[in-house]
Order: structure tokens, then C-alpha cells, then sequence
């Protein structure tokens, strides 16, 4: 199933626990105006969309559609820190982080054979 700008705007309102009146307060955008973008009825305009997306917390890229899964905006504020660093330092973060993604990818690699083989033994006793 393919969502909407309208079902991802209203599946992170609710996640936020916001209602349309608290969007509409904090954007300045109607509530029924609201409503008829999560209807997908009414087609924001760009600084609509930014204006919601600040409110929810949420990245444009996630809103538009363009990556399936909403990244943390805290990651983001880091990637300006990141640009700053010198060379040497970015490719020590580069290093560090390439390993404790492939630790955490072994661990889940591990533990999901671990219960797959565990199945079998159940099933053969």
C-alpha cells in the first residue's frame, strides 16, 4: 500500500498524540484545512508541509514519501556537527560506526538462528 502525504501526516499526528486543532494552533493552518490534507482533498503548499513537519518533528523526506522510515530529527541536527569535523575524525566516526552496526546485524543474525535452530530441535524431539 502506498501512503499518501495525507496518511503519513496523519499516522505521525497520532503517534504524537497531537489533534488537528493542536496542528492548526501551532501552524496556523485551519483545522479544516487540516482535515482536508490528511483527506489528501487539499494539496499543501511547500511552506504548509515545512510548517507541519517542524510541528510534528518529523522529516520532509518522510512526509513526501521519499524514505520509508521517519528518521529521529536529533540524527539530522547531528549531520551539521558531522560536515564540521576534519577529515580525520569523520573517518574515525565512519569506522566506529560501520562496527557497531555490523556487531548489532551479528547479534541479531545470531540470535534469530539461535531461535530458528532451537524450532528444529523441538521439532525433531
Amino acid at each position: 500500500m502506498v501512503l499518501t502525504i495525507g496518511d503519513r501526516i496523519t499516522i505521525v499526528r497520532k503517534q504524537r498524540k497531537l489533534t488537528l486543532a493542536d496542528i492548526a494552533l501551532k501552524t496556523g493552518i485551519t483545522e479544516d484545512v487540516m482535515h482536508s490534507i490528511e483527506l489528501d482533498v487539499y494539496i499543501p503548499s511547500l511552506t504548509e508541509i515545512i510548517k507541519i513537519t517542524d510541528v510534528l518533528d518529523v522529516s520532509l523526506d518522510f512526509i513526501a514519501g521519499r524514505i520509508s522510515q521517519n528518521i529521529d530529527t536529533n540524527w539530522l541536527d547531528k549531520f551539521d556537527d558531522i560536515q564540521a569535523m576534519n577529515a580525520d575524525n569523520k573517518e574515525l566516526l565512519i569506522t566506529t560506526l560501520d562496527v557497531l552496526i555490523r556487531q548489532d546485524k551479528a547479534k541479531y543474525v545470531y540470535n534469530e538462528t539461535d531461535k530458528k535452530l532451537k524450532i528444529k530441535k523441538v521439532k525433531i524431539a
